[in-house]
């Protein structure tokens, strides 16, 4: 075993074992190959190349390829997404190392390793898991705790959120008229989601008089941090199914791909750069029967 074998082995993430689990591989063969191209210790190169890869597997829905991520655009997007609690200074070094590893990966021509095979978005809830998600949401021990459950439940089920986004929220950023929740996202991929009307009264309402600024989930926080929804879901309650924040983002995508739901409208809520996320979550969709599909076709019209 060489020593940059045995650092890979000793390298201990800050992220979930479940997580690091899906990223590990690609994120190995991301330093192995760059490590003595780049003025960067192989630990600074780890925690980067960990970052940027939980984010484009969690987040953004992309695949683990290099010719993928390794693009300047998607370097670029996550910098101003995915970096958006760092100082402009720690942004701007973020962007500086992964486009150095980009340009020495680049250079290797063929004696690169190939790709690494696609990741599949991870599966939607079905419909009695949902019920369970639901319910291990109300079986936390505490008022607060319940509380932040159920915010956590209604913004991945009912608005898609990422799991950095539902960090991030704060309570100025839900919008209420009457039954309907509106979901403000102004940090990155800013836009406005409806969320599903089913979901909206999951939602404590906002106590009067307290500050706008306040987080939506976990209140008590001064800070953002990557671990606050895993930490929370691994301390609490144990029964029904724990909800994971990619999961219920692609139920609520398959959910609107069942709807169907204009795929310009979709993919706008979603905060995704063009269609071609939403390929991925195609297969989980439901099928279309050919008579129905035939109407469609058929009797297409344009709306106003």
């Amino acid at each position: 075993m060489d020593e940059f074998e045995k650092e890979a082995g000793a390298y201990q993430p800050r992220i979930d074992d479940e997580y690091w689990a899906v990223i590990r591989d690609f994120v190995r063969s991301i330093v192995h190959r760059s490590h003595d191209a780049v003025a960067y210790s192989e630990k600074t190169l780890y925690w980067t190349v960990s970052e940027f890869a939980l984010w484009a597997w969690q987040d953004a829905a992309l695949p683990l390829e290099d010719r993928e991520l390794l693009d300047r655009d998607v370097i670029s997007y996550y910098v101003q997404t995915g970096c958006s609690h760092l100082t402009p200074a720690a942004r701007g070094n973020r962007r500086s190392i992964l486009l150095r590893i980009a340009e020495a990966l680049n250079a290797l021509g063929p004696a690169k390793l190939p790709p690494l095979p696609p990741s599949d978005p991870s599966a939607p809830y079905s419909r009695r898991e949902i019920v369970s998600v639901i319910s291990w949401a109300r079986a936390q021990s505490t008022r607060d705790r319940r509380a932040s459950a159920h915010v956590l439940v209604a913004l991945g089920l009912g608005a898609g959120l990422s799991a950095q986004e539902i960090i991030g929220l704060r309570d100025r950023d839900v919008i209420r008229d009457g039954d309907n929740v509106d979901i403000i996202i102004e940090v990155g991929r800013d836009r406005r989601i409806p969320m599903l009307a089913e979901y909206a009264p999951l939602l404590p309402n906002r106590i009067p008089g307290t500050d706008p600024d306040r987080f939506c989930f976990r209140p008590g926080r001064t800070q953002t941090y990557v671990n606050a929804i895993s930490n929370f879901v691994r301390r609490g309650h144990s029964g029904g199914t724990q909800p994971q924040s990619q999961r219920m983002r692609a139920t609520w995508i398959v959910h609107h791909l069942n709807a169907n739901t204009p795929l310009s409208v979709l993919t706008r809520a979603a905060g995704l750069e063009s269609l071609d996320a939403l390929a991925r979550f195609e297969h989980f969709a439901r099928p279309v029967d050919d008579g129905y599909a035939a109407r469609l076709l058929r009797y297409a019209e344009p709306g106003d």
